[in-house]
């Protein structure tokens, strides 16, 4: 797969879309690790059934970043749903 340019989708939908058509819901934890380990995503172990992760975004202004912020959430093992938000890294 190739590498998602993460800084180049400019919505959470756009971020949302793209990590379903690689991550199809159904898909097991380790899935979920080996996309962010090639995509250079970096994530938290589960707690309470989510997977938290972060990769770069556009930011909107000079000195102040920007991330996606990502949520796997599982049912089990497998993949049920994921939400994303921008959230500011800062200076």
């Amino acid at each position: 797969m190739a590498g998602i340019r993460w800084k180049r989708l400019k919505t959470a939908a756009d971020v949302r879309t793209r990590l379903l058509e690689a991550l199809p819901l159904g898909s097991d934890s380790s899935a979920i690790r080996s996309f962010a380990a090639a995509q250079h995503v970096e994530c938290s172990e589960a707690v309470g059934g989510v997977i938290r992760c972060s990769a770069p975004a556009r930011g909107r202004w000079p000195l102040i970043s920007a991330k996606w912020l990502i949520e796997f959430h599982l049912e089990g093992d497998r993949l049920a749903g994921i939400a994303v938000r921008e959230g500011l890294t800062g200076a």
